[in-house]
Formats: structure tokens, C-alpha cells, sequence
């Protein structure tokens, strides 16, 4: 442990961080005691609340070298600071992409089920099984007006759930679209078929 290279780090959820540094684990610091640790800092990890400001770059005497966002974006670092003081800067893009892709198929399923208005009733001491209309994914057209990262994940688990999946986005590859099996639309035809499959569902119901 000796010969290990001394990291204290002001904010760290990774278990795996101790076993190749020395991590000082600070939750919920205010901004004055995160000013205190940082010139013991070589990286800070953080996540979107807390703001990576200039002032913490000259707290940090040069020696903050690495800002890990754990999360997607960087708005909460300044990157002008991060530039003159020459500290790199990494985050995790893709982090919580299948706990987004997850809440969203969910979501999907709780819509058509009616989950949420039939727990509500339930609970309310009824029972109105036949108010709750259920509607069945499969064979059901997903309209998408995404296909990125996230939007392509749903996809690929939407068609595995019996659904025909188009979708509009002008800057997606169609070759990771071919391989999922969806259609790349116009927004024209993407709207016309989202108000088609809202009215034929409105009027099953």
C-alpha cells in the first residue's frame, strides 16, 4: 500500500478506486469544504450537482489533474478553467443509458396496460377490470423521433416485444437502423403514422 499513488478524491461512488488508490470518500461537501480538500486532490469525481468552478482550479494549486463527470454531460465543469489549468476532463456517456432505455419501455407498457390508473382504482377499493381497457404491444407501430444512443436501444427491445418500429432522425445511420430492422422515416410520415395508430387506438377504446 505504501507504493501506492496517493489520489484523495472529493466525491467517488467506484469500489474498485481503493484497490489502485488512496480515495477520501466526501458526500454532500459544501462548496467551502471542498475548497479545503481540493489542493490534496490529483482527480475529482463528481456528479451534476456539484459545480467545478474556476476558482477550484486555483484552489487546487496545478494539482488537479483529471475532473471525472460521473454522469453524461459537463455543463457543471468549467471548461475555460479546465483549459488554462490543463486538466483533463473524462465523463460517462454512456452510463445511464439502459436505465433510461429500461424506464422508457416500462413506460411504454404501463401506458398500454393502464397500470397506473388501474393500481389507482384497485387501491381506491374498487375493481373496474373492464374500464381498463388493455392494449397489447404486440404488432403495435413504435413512432420514434430519435434514434440515437438511447433511441436505438429502445428499439432493438421494442421489436423484441413483437413491435414494427419507424422513426425519424436526420442525422441516424442506416445501417444500425437496417440491423435493428427499423424504418428511417421523413417527419411527415412520421407524424401521419403517429396521428394514424392515436386515432385507431382512440377509437378501439
Amino acid at each position: 500500500m505504501s507504493s501506492m499513488r496517493t489520489v484523495r478524491m472529493a466525491l467517488v461512488r467506484s469500489k474498485n478506486l481503493p484497490l489502485h488508490a488512496n480515495v477520501d470518500c466526501s458526500y454532500n461537501l459544501s462548496p467551502d469544504k471542498l475548497c479545503t480538500k481540493i489542493s490534496l486532490c490529483d482527480a475529482l469525481v463528481v456528479r451534476s450537482r456539484r459545480k467545478v468552478t474556476k476558482d477550484l482550479f486555483e484552489l487546487s494549486g496545478q494539482r488537479l489533474k483529471v475532473v471525472e463527470r460521473a454522469g453524461v454531460g459537463i455543463d457543471n465543469v468549467d471548461l475555460a478553467a479546465v483549459t488554462k489549468h490543463g486538466c483533463l476532463v473524462v465523463n460517462t456517456p454512456t452510463a445511464n443509458t439502459v436505465a433510461a432505455v429500461e424506464h422508457e419501455i416500462a413506460l411504454l407498457a404501463a401506458m398500454a396496460r393502464n397500470i397506473a390508473q388501474a393500481d389507482a382504482s384497485v387501491k381506491a377499493g374498487k375493481w373496474q377490470g373492464n374500464k381498463y381497457v388493455r392494449v397489447s404491444l404486440v404488432g403495435k407501430t413504435l413512432v420514434m423521433m430519435d434514434f440515437g444512443k438511447v433511441g436505438s436501444e429502445v428499439a432493438q427491445r421494442a421489436k423484441g416485444l413483437g413491435m414494427h418500429v419507424i422513426a425519424h432522425d436526420p442525422y441516424a445511420p442506416t445501417d444500425r437502423a437496417r440491423t435493428i430492422g427499423v424504418d428511417l422515416v421523413s417527419f411527415d410520415e412520421a407524424i401521419l403514422k403517429l396521428i394514424l395508430s392515436l386515432c385507431t387506438l382512440s377509437t378501439f377504446r
